[in-house]
């Protein structure tokens, strides 16, 4: 397997001299195309806010199974992913399509490896942001969140793609073709883009007690997180998930909300109502299909758990986005 070193150099210095390496390269304003016998890499760098944010859009077609290595070394800053059409491998865990997950937030001085078979396509956004950036962007509900990004433990947290996210990666990408206005709106989109990200996250620890656990407990919750979203269909029973991790049911409870901002079991309704609401606005399957497919009892049951979580019921939200 051949290794690629982006250490966390989001600038145009790091990638002239890292697409330089290749056999064919050019470079034209932004971006940064290169060929070689891993294959074709076309990189888009966005480095228009400086130190607060750094951003790379990357297009990549593997012809041998291919690794990079990527660090971000400034003091409590972020490493933040997103995956589309395509799925690979960040530490060992997989992301993207076909996977729950489809973006995973970094905090600072972690090496990160990201594996991508041979003759795979690659594509997504890694975003380098500084804890200045998420405090001012963020300031109305930061305190919600603070405990968790201020943690000094390493941490690697997983979230499923929403619609809003993956909207935003496709509109970024399109964006590359427009001779005009490309810079600032791709910048514009790629601050949505993360705002999504972090309006999750907030969303689902509003009101919760502060984070606080030892690397240990951290590493052990991260898990049986990344655990269940395996199989949301068949996740693993509490009880499985107390003896393989060796924690106490109501510890795991309680540090699971903690850390998520809902128990386990929530935690699983909302990530299968997530993939719902893909299939209702992407695809033109029956509700009751796409209820019985995900796990919900009835499709009034489901009707109801969908409008409590995105303030609208399933058909009507379709006939939004298809209007």
């Amino acid at each position: 397997m051949n290794i690629h070193f982006l250490n966390g150099q989001y600038t145009e210095k790091a990638l002239e001299e890292y697409i330089s390496t290749f056999d064919e390269f050019k470079i034209n304003r932004n971006h940064y195309w290169g060929k070689s016998e891993d294959g074709e890499f076309n990189y888009w760098l966005f480095d228009e806010f400086g130190e607060l944010l750094s951003s790379v859009m990357y297009e990549i077609k593997t012809s041998k199974p291919v690794r990079l290595f990527d660090i971000y070394e400034k003091e409590k800053g972020f490493l933040l992913s997103f995956v589309i059409d395509s799925n690979v491998s960040y530490n060992n865990k997989s992301i993207g399509s076909g996977f729950s997950e489809g973006a995973v937030l970094f905090n600072s001085n972690q090496k990160i490896t990201l594996d991508v078979d041979e003759n795979r396509t690659y594509k997504g956004i890694t975003c380098h942001l500084s804890y200045e950036l998420m405090r001012k962007t963020g300031r109305e509900n930061f305190d919600e969140l603070k405990d968790l990004v201020v943690n000094q433990n390493h941490f690697a947290l997983f979230e499923s793609m929403t619609y809003e996210m993956e909207q935003c990666l496709r509109e970024l990408f399109a964006l590359q073709t427009e001779k005009v206005g490309r810079y600032g709106f791709s910048s514009a989109k790629i601050l949505e883009l993360i705002s999504h990200f972090f309006v999750q996250l907030y969303t689902h620890r509003t009101g919760h007690k502060k984070f606080d656990l030892t690397e240990k407990e951290t590493i052990a919750i991260f898990n049986i997180k990344s655990k269940i979203m395996e199989d949301l269909m068949h996740p693993p029973t509490i009880e499985a998930l107390s003896i393989d991790y060796g924690v106490s049911i109501p510890k795991l409870r309680k540090d699971f909300k903690n850390v998520f901002g809902l128990s386990p079991h929530q935690f699983i309704i909302r990530e299968r109502l997530y993939e719902a609401r893909r299939k209702v606005i992407q695809t033109k399957d029956s509700m009751t299909e796409i209820a019985d497919l995900l796990g919900f009892t009835d499709s009034s049951h489901f009707t109801k758990l969908y409008k409590k979580e995105f303030g609208v019921t399933p058909l009507n939200d379709r006939k939004e986005h298809h209007s």
